[in-house]
């Protein structure tokens, strides 16, 4: 079963005569379908969805033969972002066992976090996905799409709700995200000028950390964060701000979801996590943290 099925309030299917029930619920009466065009030799593979939350539920993905019968290979639990998170090049990869494919956005928080995500939407990439799908069979293939309006999003299974800080910023820090940017990228192009004041940077921070954490918890001196997670490489430890939240219930299983909209490092994001696995009571103006699987699909 997939480990963040949990999250959007299906943590009762625990094998797979229930989990075919559920897809069968997803096939029988989908809310949107896709079919992409056939390429090739290669069969014609679409996609069916179906809501039990708001902007969240079940994709299921297959084959379509040559009679227009849905052959079910995979599915997952995915929530469709609802923020325009980015503006950036994303590289689209397919996966090597399966029709499935991860975006790349390179460089996109103030600390260099270059950030891989879910692709949750065939229908948003037709024209790249066909072009992955003739030239599968080359190692490495990726499409790059230029200036691509993302909306993030992610499901957690692990979460803690933590108290916000008092934020003294000085008006010399408005905008040193900005800058730190232009350097991590003038240092990604050799800048030996650049990589020098990122090395200082980097030095001074960790001699201002290192005196602070004798005396404060490490929650107080850092506010936001965006790291990636153990070897997934989708998966992201996150703190950020809570900008709205609400509770939902699973119209199948009954079961109390949150669904919040965080900023997270400057990555605005929209996080769907059962109840049960939230740690306190998430309102605005609260922080969020926890471990992700970060999805996405195009802004509109």
């Amino acid at each position: 079963m997939h480990d963040y099925l949990r999250a959007i309030g299906f943590s009762s299917i625990h094998n797979k005569k229930d989990m075919e029930h559920l897809v069968q619920l997803v096939l029988a009466r989908p809310d949107s379908e896709f079919d992409a065009p056939r390429c090739g030799q290669m069969a014609a593979f679409g996609e069916k969805t179906r809501e039990f939350l708001p902007h969240t539920g079940i994709a299921v993905r297959g084959e379509i033969d040559d009679s227009g019968r849905f052959m079910y290979e995979y599915d997952f639990p995915y929530i469709t972002g609802q923020q325009l998170s980015l503006v950036h090049d994303i590289s689209l990869e397919k996966m090597a066992d399966r029709e499935d494919y991860t975006g790349v956005g390179y460089d996109v928080t103030s600390y260099g976090v270059s950030l891989v995500f879910h692709m949750n939407r065939l229908r948003d990439y037709t024209d790249s996905i066909a072009f992955l799908r003739e030239n599968q069979s080359r190692d490495g293939e990726t499409v790059v799409m230029e200036h691509l309006p993302i909306a993030l999003s992610a499901l957690s299974i692990s979460g803690t709700v933590l108290l916000p800080l008092e934020r003294r910023q000085k008006k010399e820090d408005v905008g040193g995200g900005d800058e730190r940017s232009r350097m991590i990228a003038a240092a990604r192009r050799g800048d030996q000028s650049a990589i020098e004041n990122l090395t200082l940077e980097d030095i001074d921070m960790y001699a201002l950390i290192s005196k602070r954490l004798k005396n404060e918890d490490i929650f107080e001196i850092v506010d936001t964060s965006f790291m990636p997670y153990g070897i997934s490489c989708d998966h992201y430890s996150i703190l950020g701000d809570i900008l709205s939240c609400q509770e939902c219930i699973n119209q199948i299983t009954g079961e109390s979801v949150y669904q919040m909209t965080v900023n997270a490092n400057g990555v605005v994001l929209d996080v769907c996590i059962n109840s049960t696995d939230l740690l306190g009571e998430p309102a605005e103006g609260r922080r969020f943290r926890g471990i992700v699987w970060l999805q996405g699909c195009r802004a509109f």
